[in-house]
């Protein structure tokens, strides 16, 4: 039986992205791990995979200068604010995915289950605006499932989310919502811009109608 305690300071992600071929996210992290487990092999050599695969544990991350590649989660916002129909919607994926977004500094914790790493529901802060990210990685088939949720006091942004899974190197993602949860607050919305729009002509309407009667006296 053992426990592994390490500590990591500045960890380029560059690194990651270059040992899986891919570019996913650029940044820093500092790392804590503390982890328990059971060695089983006789082997002499300190033996780094066999506590990567078979600790239980945790592990806080710390992350600076924190960017997310090929995902444009303010763009993303932008485009639903402005959403008119259902059909906007393929407008809205294509600028997700065009575009980075920049996290900054973050805090994660990651809890080790022997070869799957599980991200509990952790909120990040974007722009002005929280997403609630959770999901697991499994290191012995190298596949990441991930949801992202908006939480926040906008409902229409609340109502999506995004998917991403697959292998590592190449993992996909999509966005997820209740299509007609969507249609029905579009309406609304669209509802209440054309009442607003409606009053501001109406009250002008009676301003110039005012101002008439008031030449007429004078």
């Amino acid at each position: 039986e053992y426990s592994f305690n390490n500590s990591l300071k500045g960890f380029s992600l560059r690194k990651l992205n270059d040992y899986y071929k891919v570019d996913l996210i650029n940044g820093t992290l500092d790392l804590n791990s503390s982890l328990k487990g059971v060695i089983k092999s006789n082997n002499d050599f300190f033996p780094f995979r066999e506590i990567l695969f078979n600790s239980n544990g945790v592990s806080t991350l710390l992350g600076n200068e924190l960017v997310i590649k090929n995902l444009n989660l303010n763009d993303f916002k932008e485009k639903v604010s402005k959403l008119n129909n259902i059909n906007q919607i393929k407008e809205l994926k294509k600028s997700l995915f065009k575009g980075d977004t920049a996290l900054g500094k973050q805090e994660l914790k990651i809890l080790h289950e022997k070869e799957v790493l599980n991200l509990p529901l952790t909120k990040l802060k974007v722009d002005e605006e929280v997403i609630g990210v959770s999901g697991k990685y499994n290191i012995n088939n190298k596949k990441i499932e991930l949801i992202s949720n908006y939480v926040s006091k906008n409902s229409f942004l609340s109502l999506f989310s995004i998917k991403t899974k697959g292998k590592i190197s190449n993992p996909t993602s999509t966005i997820s919502f209740d299509e007609k949860a969507v249609s029905t607050l579009i309406e609304k919305l669209v509802e209440k811009k054309l009442k607003k729009s409606l009053e501001k002509k109406l009250e002008k309407k009676f301003d110039n109608i005012i101002d008439n009667l008031l030449e007429e006296l004078w």
